[in-house]
């Protein structure tokens, strides 16, 4: 007998460490995955192993939200031990259970750029996120395959008529909320006071606007706040680390030492950060990597890479033929995109998780704009 699913390894309750957000109401409600019956947790397992082979990453986080009323209809479970595990996981945090979950979801992924994996179309949310309209590329369809499993669909979501937009009281644009730091008015509370809170979350919105998931109170605005990405360093296809990394942020990841910091990169840019692999990967594949062996730029809008090795680390792009591997250049700094992988020795790579900066979240906005007006012809009822 195989052993029980791991969920609490792959679900986190933070967003921006995900891969992924998971509609989880309407995976779970899908009857055309996995086992037969109305309602099954199974199927959030069958996505996360679908997430896991299109990223190659044994290891994948998801951010799941859920509609609280998913567990209340308990005659549709086939096995009513799924319910009693999607209660531990609400209890945990590591399934998010909201009234509606929709909204919540969706100024998630607009503020992150993260992949959203659901069927819904999200029609009556169009007006109040209307980069939905033409978006291809990130939202991503759970479908039936072979052997009883699933794989990802890239989904177009089309272009719908919409009405206007509720008014909000001063809603900001959902990247501007990821690029300004937040503070509980309320002086006992630390969850977003990044003076005085350990890890600064992202904020919650109520009505569009930035609030405090406890006390339910509009934010204070504390400044400006770095963009920042997130870097995953795989062994095969496993996640051994993940390194976080604010826009401004030149770093090099190599061989020995700590994780650190040293003066001067050579370019009179101040202070690098040392990514060290030793301790973080097997013995013998740590041996493979050069003591500096890439170069990490992370600017507002893009992460871009150099080769430190002599011509020993890779990258793959996909293509229109699939993607392939080629040389990374050691003579001038390559833009890393969302999908690209590097490989820094054979079986070691280094892959960005699901979290876009803010300029790459705005410039794929416009270009779904652009697509929407392309495709609607000046008629937003137009569906694609």
């Amino acid at each position: 007998m195989s052993a029980p699913f791991a969920y609490e390894r792959h679900l986190t309750a933070r967003p921006e460490q995900a891969d992924a957000l998971v509609d989880l109401s309407d995976v779970v409600r899908d009857a055309r995955l996995g086992p037969p019956g109305a309602r099954s947790l199974d199927r959030l397992r069958l996505v996360i192993q679908a997430l896991g082979d299109r990223l190659r990453d044994r290891w994948v986080l998801v951010h799941a939200v859920a509609d609280q009323r998913l567990r209340t209809a308990r005659t549709e479970y086939r096995d009513r031990l799924d319910i009693d595990q999607l209660e531990r996981l609400a209890k945990s945090g590591l399934v998010t259970e909201l009234p509606d979950a929709d909204g919540p979801l969706l100024d998630v992924a607009g503020m992150t750029g993260l992949p959203v994996i659901s069927h819904d179309r999200y029609d009556a949310f169009r007006a109040r996120h209307p980069w939905l309209q033409g978006n291809t590329t990130q939202f991503l369809a759970p479908r039936a395959a072979p052997g009883r499993t699933v794989r990802l669909v890239e989904r177009d979501m089309g272009v719908r008529r919409v009405g206007a937009a509720a008014p909000g009281r001063g809603r900001p644009a959902l990247p501007e909320v990821v690029a300004r730091h937040w503070r509980c008015p309320e002086r006992a509370c630390s969850l977003y006071d990044r003076r005085r809170g350990e890890a600064v979350l992202l904020p919650r919105l109520l009505d569009g606007v930035p609030s405090c998931e406890w006390h339910e109170v509009p934010l204070a605005d504390d400044g400006p706040r770095a963009a920042v990405v997130q870097l995953k360093l795989l062994c095969g296809h496993e996640t051994v680390h993940r390194f976080t990394l604010d826009a401004g942020t030149t770093a090099v990841l190599g061989r020995g030492g700590d994780d650190r910091e040293e003066d001067g990169d050579g370019d009179g840019d101040g202070t690098v950060r040392m990514l060290a692999v030793e301790g973080l990967l097997p013995a013998a594949e740590a041996g493979r990597i050069g003591g500096r062996q890439l170069w990490i730029r992370v600017e507002p809008d893009a992460v871009r890479l150099l080769d430190l090795s002599g011509g020993r680390t890779r990258l793959w792009r996909a293509g229109p033929g699939g993607g392939g591997w080629s040389a990374l250049s050691g003579e001038r700094p390559v833009e890393m995109r969302e999908t690209d992988v590097v490989e820094a020795a054979p079986g070691v790579t280094l892959a960005r998780a699901g979290r876009r900066l803010p300029a790459e979240i705005a410039e794929s906005w416009r270009r779904a704009a652009a697509e929407a007006e392309r495709r609607g012809g000046g008629d937003p009822g137009s569906a694609g």
